[in-house]
């Protein structure tokens, strides 16, 4: 098992957002409104593993709920009084987009009885007619207290593009939706010229959910959030996370805290062994003529057969431009012996060699297959039918 270098003791844990308002009773959401409330993290008490479970834990509610609205954008009913006094407008419609997915939205506005808050929710589904599907919501909304609000979800899913000829096309479609002779029209046929066909016995399918939350409040205090994660069925696997948080520099904190704090993460797998890991996070603190700034950060990369290098650096910068930091690293080439090395500003130096196995991350514990099963909404949502089939123009005709 790694080994890693003990950190400095002037590295402070960085949280991942900041709580605005000071009692939770005292604030007015709208409904729907399921991003819209930051506590304090700290982000060494919440593994990277709790966050993404948590994560995909959000997006399933996401996709529920952008489902329930979807399903009612056909009912009469254009406004309305919820039992708690708050009025509400809805509107819907269905749009096609240049690329041929069909977009089928709803949008809710509302506001609180007595008019100190106000929302607005979009939803959308989304598909073509071939691989295409997406699933959505966008909410905002703001308050009589000055707290302004904004969240965004997208997860969807589509297949590779790959070149084939129009004879191979119409000999895939046939099989793929008939499993007979098929008819299509000239304008498709025009399309089938300049673009190329979905491979649907072959290519690769892939999945992706992004994020992205963010949140003012009277004061002028700031946090955001994004995410994001793409698959494919062959096991490739990307995510990466920013978070941030700023607080106004005249506020008083205690020793040790910021008034600003970022972490970003991420990850990439090859889908054959091989990884590429990192996190970077710091924070600065407003000294009244300047700003002091700390932070901690690492990497790591390695190859299928387990050859890589893992590095990182813990810094502290003061606000006349005084610096300390350390540097270490890992060498790692499958003979059982570990390079280690690093240094300080401080006069710190080794560089040693030591018998020990080497452990990374050779696939990610949330994959394809997981993302594929937990996107229940997302399979759900319908595939476009052929349009504009035309007696006189069979597929397997010569």
């Amino acid at each position: 098992m790694l080994m890693e270098k003990e950190r400095s003791a002037d590295f402070l844990s960085l949280p991942f957002v900041t709580s605005f308002f000071e009692k939770k009773e005292d604030r007015s959401l709208p409904p729907f409104q399921s991003f819209a409330e930051p506590e304090n993290v700290d982000s060494g008490a919440m593994p990277v593993v709790d966050a993404e479970e948590a994560f995909e834990t959000q997006f399933s509610n996401n996709a529920a709920e952008a489902a329930r609205a979807l399903s009612t954008s056909d009912d009469k009913s254009s406004h309305g009084i919820d039992p708690d006094g708050s009025k509400w407008w809805k509107e819907t419609g269905v749009e096609q987009r240049p690329d041929g997915v069909v977009c089928k939205w709803t949008v809710i506005r509302g506001v609180s009885p007595d008019g100190s808050v106000e929302f607005e929710d979009k939803y959308w589904e989304a598909s073509d007619r071939f691989d295409h599907k997406e699933l959505g919501s966008e909410k905002s909304g703001r308050d009589a207290r000055g707290n302004v609000w904004r969240e965004y979800w997208k997860e969807s899913m589509w297949q590779v593009i790959a070149q084939h000829s129009l004879c191979d096309l119409l000999g895939a479609a046939s099989m793929r939706y008939y499993a007979m002779p098929v008819y299509i029209d000239e304008s498709l046929i025009k399309w089938l010229h300049f673009k190329p066909f979905q491979d649907f016995t072959s290519g690769l399918m892939h999945m992706e959910k992004s994020a992205d939350k963010w949140g003012k409040n009277g004061k002028g205090e700031q946090w955001q959030e994004k995410w994001w994660e793409q698959y494919d069925s062959s096991g490739k696997a990307e995510k990466s996370a920013d978070k941030w948080c700023s607080l106004d520099p005249n506020t008083t904190l205690d020793v040790g805290h910021a008034h600003v704090w970022h972490e970003r993460w991420g990850e990439t797998y090859d889908g054959s062994g091989g990884s590429v890991k990192y996190t970077d996070k710091w924070a600065e603190r407003s000294e009244g003529d300047g700003w002091s700034k700390w932070g901690d950060k690492w990497d790591e990369h390695f190859d299928r057969n387990g050859h890589g290098v893992k590095q990182g650096e813990t810094w502290w910068e003061g606000k006349y431009g005084d610096r300390w930091n350390r540097t270490w690293g890992e060498g790692h080439n499958g003979s059982g012996w570990v390079h280690k090395y690093g240094r300080s500003s401080s006069g710190e130096h080794w560089d040693t060699h030591e018998q020990q196995k080497t452990w990374y991350q050779r696939y990610p514990h949330f994959g394809f297959h997981h993302c594929f099963e937990n996107s229940v909404k997302l399979l759900s949502v319908p595939r476009q039918p052929p349009k504009n089939i035309k007696p006189g123009k069979r597929v397997d005709a010569p």
